[in-house]
């Protein structure tokens, strides 16, 4: 044997061995598995991916606390695009599999396509076959786990000594009769057109409650990974629950510091691209994608409203008002909502001081707003002549005058015209400049709250109620339309 061969020998020898000590390495640290199998994307300067992947092993092993103090067993992951959310995700599969043959995953996204990829990644990653003696692939690691005969099908597979390991499925999809101890959701929303669509965004809920949690297995551990679109979308409405101090999360917005030009990761995408992205994306789009923030923060047809801690008062101390009014539209179907708001008007504002929002009966209704019409001194109410309208307008007086013998309030019906959708739109902010509501009306009126600050001014609503409402206190305080024609011109 020459020097040189020798030489070779020796440096295959150590090569060998460094080679083991990583294949032995990543058994214990998914990070280090990551960068073993992946090299190219698993960079040591990308420091983002090891904090992603510190974090999720630690989950696994049952060492990372949540907000509550609590073991966490629920992870919640938002990234921009390309980062390696989804990669990571199917790794850490993979290497679960590795550290306990016996795992089972259920893994769902917004389709059944993209979920029975993220399987058909996951089993091809575990029987990934050796192109030279130099690559590690997934057998080298975990020699023990391998994908069982009749049973790799990109919707459900299994490993050798188990009757089920991985299934995929798109949400509100079926998953009946398997149990998880490991549960993914991936990117359950689409896009925006999903997001602003309340009538998907409430079916994934149900489905999410429903069919999906039915599959989790005691201790079983849960991850969503999502795009911040909307506050209804499952993610959205985990974090406004009381669950959401038992959930974990990992936001990484694609820029840490816009001033400096600090990005997540420069070489994935640069500052120059980010600013490009920004100029040419629709802004509500852009910022829940790269920016981390929700979409409806911008789409709601009520961004903000206006709030007092006390009612405007005289030097006696009196509440200043012009018009003690009170505005109603009353349930013209059965899924519709009555809605009734009292408040003084004063300086072309609108304090509100109650509100009725409910399905109940309407002769329910009709009680409760003759109490509140004299508990209030209501001088007008005014009531949209929807069909039920002038019926509701019929018995409230009756109740009033014979049971409480009560005649000042003059009501004044009117009928709308305009497209509501429309008319909304075009009063929202009148609506914000000019109504102000109770401090703590969150929890005063929170059907009531939840149906305002969740109106989309993009797409579909179940409920328009509120807003409709709403918007004809604007239109009284305007001056503009039926309604303030037939309330200034009225006897009081």
């Amino acid at each position: 044997m020459t020097a040189e061969e020798k030489r070779q020998q020796i440096l295959n020898e150590l090569a060998r061995r460094e080679r083991g000590m990583r294949i032995e390495l990543s058994r214990r640290e998914f990070w280090e598995y990551c960068k073993l199998t992946s090299p190219d994307f698993y960079l040591e300067e990308r420091a983002y991916l090891k904090n992603y992947c510190d974090t999720l092993q630690k989950f696994y092993e049952r060492k990372l606390k949540a907000p509550n103090k609590t073991i966490a067993k629920r992870l919640m992951i938002s990234m921009p695009p390309r980062h390696g959310k989804t990669r990571t995700l199917i790794k850490f599969t993979c290497w679960v599999l590795g550290r306990n043959s016996k795992h089972k995953t259920i893994a769902s996204a917004y389709n059944d396509g993209l979920a029975f990829d993220f399987s058909q990644f996951t089993r091809d990653e575990i029987r990934e076959a050796k192109v030279s003696p130099e690559h590690v692939v997934y057998s080298d690691i975990f020699p023990h786990i391998r994908i069982k005969r009749g049973s790799s099908a990109k919707k459900q597979w299994a490993v050798e000594g188990t009757h089920f390991s991985y299934r995929g499925a798109g949400v509100n999809g079926t998953i009946t009769g398997k149990g998880g101890n490991l549960l993914i959701i991936d990117d359950p929303v689409k896009d925006e057109k999903v997001a602003f669509n309340e009538n998907a965004l409430e079916s994934l809920w149900k489905w999410y409650t429903g069919t999906w949690l039915s599959r989790k297995e005691s201790g079983a551990l849960e991850i969503i990974t999502h795009t911040p679109w909307a506050k209804k979308d499952i993610s959205g409405r985990i974090l406004d629950s009381e669950l959401k101090d038992s959930w974990y999360l990992i936001s990484m917005p694609a820029c840490l510091n816009e001033d400096t030009g600090e990005m997540l990761c420069s070489s994935i995408l640069s500052f120059e691209e980010y600013r490009d992205l920004e100029k040419s994306m629709d802004p509500f789009i852009f910022a829940a994608n790269y920016k981390m923030v929700r979409l409806d923060i911008k789409g709601l047809m009520y961004p903000e409203f206006k709030t007092y801690a006390d009612l405007p008062r005289d030097e006696s101390g009196q509440p200043l008002c012009t018009e003690k009014l009170y505005v109603a539209d009353t349930a013209g179907q059965g899924a519709d909502f009555f809605c009734g708001i009292y408040g003084n008007s004063y300086n072309g504002m609108f304090y509100v001081l109650d509100v009725d929002y409910t399905q109940e009966d309407i002769n329910i209704t009709e009680e409760l707003t003759a109490k509140k019409l004299i508990g209030h001194k209501a001088q007008v109410a005014y009531i949209e002549n929807n069909g039920a309208g002038h019926s509701f307008v019929y018995h409230v007086e009756k109740i009033l005058q014979e049971k409480y013998n009560w005649f000042g309030t003059n009501f004044v019906e009117y009928s709308q015209s305009d497209n509501k959708e429309s008319r909304i739109f075009v009063n929202r902010i009148e609506v914000m400049n000019r109504v102000v509501f109770p401090a703590d009306w969150r929890h005063r009126w929170p059907d009531f709250y939840n149906s305002v600050t969740t109106h989309s001014r993009e797409g579909k609503n179940i409920h328009d109620d509120a807003a409709d409402t709403l918007t004809d206190v604007a239109i009284y305080l305007t001056g503009c339309g039926e309604l303030s024609q037939k309330i200034n011109h009225s006897v009081i």
